[in-house]
């Protein structure tokens, strides 16, 4: 069972996901931001992160950074989630992600990205 970790200060979205994906077959990890992402990835056996761009304490994009740089996180899949589109296309650059997705999201593409990148591993 793939496990995934799903970063969103937003409750809301991290209980829509994580019972959805559940559902779905897939065993969810949640953290609130970017400091607690990173520490669930360098201490768990992550297969994908769902990761919101707009957080407190550490960012999307500072937390992408932050995995990529890192030799126990660069393989991670990660999709980079935001309500808007210009705020993906503006750190584009900074650090690559393996998808974007804009809020607000359908399942059907979550589960499109989440079965893609799991299954390919990127």
């Amino acid at each position: 069972m793939a496990r995934i970790l799903v970063v969103d200060d937003d409750h809301g979205i991290q209980t829509l996901l994580r019972v959805f994906l559940q559902t779905a077959g897939y065993e969810i990890a949640t953290a609130d931001d970017g400091v607690e992402a990173l520490l669930a990835a360098r201490t768990e056996q992550l297969d994908l992160i769902l990761l919101d761009v707009m957080m407190p304490n550490l960012d999307g994009h500072a937390t992408l950074t932050q995995l990529r740089s890192d030799t126990a996180t660069s393989s991670i899949p990660v999709v980079l989630m935001s309500a808007s589109s210009e705020k993906l296309a503006n750190h584009e650059g900074d650090a690559i992600a393996d998808a974007y997705m804009d809020k607000p999201f359908t399942l059907d593409v979550v589960l499109e990205h989440v079965h893609r990148l799991v299954t390919t591993g990127r």
